[in-house]
């Protein structure tokens, strides 16, 4: 049976004519650093993607990098070259991904003094916690556009606000953002922005990101991207993301209409006994449904729905084979054991109604 694939990051392509570019791709064997006409070729197509993706956020410059987790890391490497001292002060909110998370072990070893800002049972982050804790010694804040588990999304625009008016640097993975909710890039006034371009359909293995105060390269050697990313580029992964890009911003209006009407029909469906984790939050992305499933451990959950033909997830992918209840949950407030059942379905453009009503029907029978 084939699976219904409720995963809109799958690298599933948003035209066939995507996939059937690869080869064609391939041809373009230049380096984009070189001056030959084939260096050049490359070098063209290297930065019509770029733009397919500035074009949407004026006043931002772009690395391209390997992934949403290099990018974040890009985004903090200025911190780790500095001097530091014990007042120096980074916020980020209580659920944010692991690649930011698991970077505040080598920020403290370091000096730094890492306050986590708490969110409400909405996942909605505490915007007078950050009013009160930022001073003249925080250094940055960084909150996640929109959760990766939950789906839920953060007042951004005020939080850089806030930043703003303090001097503050302001980070915000916003990976889940595209596609998926309608955001008016052009007000954005946020330092640096990292985006993933699996999460809107490109190929998994480049994600970008996107500043405006030039950040300190990790990566470290040729001159490629600006100097800020040494090493060649993978050209393929980049032209794809350009183009995928071009195609979310040309349809994302239908889209986000028709995955938040796909979503929301499918909790109508759902028994009362299941308990909608982001339906308290008044915004989310279009396609996400974070649910917590009575009495089913979420390991055992997501195994039983993959041999019924469903793929889901127990939360992020990259926690997915650690089986641990999700500490984006927990800091939500749920209890270890509630937040041991949560799944995560994410809908694609894909996805049909039909498909939504029989798992619907399958989840509300694994608790009865």
């Amino acid at each position: 049976m084939h699976p219904f694939y409720f995963d809109y990051n799958a690298t599933t392509p948003v035209h066939g004519d995507i996939l059937s570019k690869i080869s064609e791709l391939a041809k373009e064997f230049g380096n984009p650093s070189s001056l030959h006409r084939y260096g050049r070729a490359s070098q063209n197509i290297l930065e019509t993607a770029r733009m397919e993706i500035l074009d949407d956020f004026k006043g931002y410059k772009l690395v391209f990098t390997s992934s949403g987790t290099e990018a974040n890391h890009l985004a903090f490497q200025f911190l780790r070259d500095r001097e530091v001292t014990s007042k120096d002060t980074i916020l980020l909110s209580s659920i944010e991904h692991p690649c930011i998370e698991k970077q505040m072990t080598g920020l403290q070893k370091m000096g730094y003094n890492v306050v986590r800002i708490p969110v409400f049972k909405s996942g909605v982050v505490d915007l007078d916690f950050i009013s009160d804790h930022i001073n003249d010694n925080t250094q940055m804040v960084t909150v996640m556009g929109a959760n990766n588990e939950t789906g839920v999304l953060q007042p951004i625009l005020k939080i850089a606000d806030l930043c703003r008016k303090k001097g503050i640097y302001f980070h915000c993975d916003m990976s889940q953002i595209p596609g998926k909710f309608e955001l008016d890039m052009s007000d954005l006034d946020i330092d640096s922005i990292t985006l993933s371009a699996h999460k809107f359909y490109g190929v998994k293995g480049v994600g970008a990101l996107l500043y405006k105060t030039k950040p300190t390269s990790i990566f470290r050697g040729g001159l490629q991207e600006n100097g800020l990313r040494a090493g060649t580029e993978n050209m393929i992964g980049i032209q794809i993301m350009g183009t995928a890009y071009k195609i979310v911003r040309q349809n994302r209006k239908d889209w986000i209409l028709s995955l938040s009407e796909l979503r929301d029909y499918f909790e109508s469906l759902l028994d009362e006994k299941i308990i909608r984790v982001g339906n308290l939050a008044n915004n989310r992305i279009a396609n996400t449904s974070s649910i917590l499933l009575p009495n089913n451990p979420n390991d055992r959950s997501v195994l039983y729905l993959d041999s019924k033909g469903y793929l889901v997830s127990r939360g992020a992918a990259c926690h997915s084979g650690v089986w641990e209840p999700s500490p984006v949950l927990m800091a939500m407030g749920y209890s270890r054991e509630e937040a041991d059942t949560g799944i995560r379905v994410s809908f694609g453009i894909y996805n049909t109604k039909s498909q939504a009503e029989e798992l619907a029907y399958t989840l509300n029978k694994m608790i009865l």
